[in-house]
């Protein structure tokens, strides 16, 4: 007789092979983290255009740092800056505008890291905040006294006067007393495309009197509403007519 043998036992299947670092594994940990990577990149991506769109046609905050719009602007005001009302109307006489005066003032560059750092207000942060003697992108905020195609001269002690008639300003404590020996003061004529730009706290500016006409392409937008300090100081900014 022959021996029987035993069966043999049924075979297991192998185990499958899993890389400890393979990112395609649902759940592993390198997975999650660069979904993770990811979508913080998306929501900085998508939050830098949206302010850069609305930096750029809309409106910006401004933080009021001196004394030269006394007193009625106060050193610590904070202002939203409008960029809409130039599209439908003029810039105005008696309008505060907020630009960047011309140069050597400020130095506004065009290379597009200097575009990218002005338009989403990091240029601000860096050259305003922390180094207060930079003159990149250094603004200033004024009020127009003159138009393009005005006779301004201003006479200390008496005030200003535009095309030889004396401008009423309720808006300035003081008349200015330091336009002697400076070359601005007039009678000078506005050049087309320009503008005169003085300080509402004549005696503490650094306006036209000193550094000349101010081009309308370096204009940032018009103070339009204080929104700081509340609540006593907030509201719309009133407009000074003719």
């Amino acid at each position: 007789m022959f021996d029987k043998q035993a069966p043999a036992p049924p075979s297991q299947p192998a185990p499958p092979e899993i890389s400890p670092a393979d990112p395609t594994q649902a759940n592993s940990p390198a997975k999650q983290a660069w979904a993770l990577v990811r979508e913080l990149v998306e929501i900085v991506v998508i939050t830098l255009v949206m302010v850069t769109l609305i930096r750029s046609f809309l409106g910006e905050t401004r933080l009021i740092p001196s004394e030269s719009m006394l007193p009625g602007l106060q050193i610590g005001d904070r202002l939203v800056v409008e960029k809409v009302s130039h599209w439908v109307r003029p810039i105005k006489r008696g309008d505060i505008l907020v630009f960047y005066p011309p140069e050597p003032e400020s130095m506004v560059y065009h290379d597009p890291w200097s575009t990218f750092l002005r338009v989403t207000g990091i240029s601000g942060i860096l050259y305003g905040q922390k180094d207060s003697t930079s003159k990149i992108d250094r603004a200033y905020i004024k009020r127009v006294v003159g138009l393009p195609g005005d006779i301004v001269n201003v006479i200390p002690g008496q005030g200003v006067y535009i095309n030889a008639q004396k401008y009423n300003e309720p808006y300035i404590s003081e008349l200015s007393q330091t336009c002697t020996f400076i070359s601005f003061c007039g009678p000078v004529r506005v050049p087309d495309g320009q503008y005169y730009m003085m300080g509402d706290n004549r005696n503490h500016s650094m306006d036209s009197r000193y550094w000349g006409f101010l081009p309308k392409d370096r204009v940032v937008g018009r103070a339009w509403l204080r929104l700081w300090p509340l609540p006593d100081r907030f509201g719309v900014l009133p407009f000074i007519p003719d």
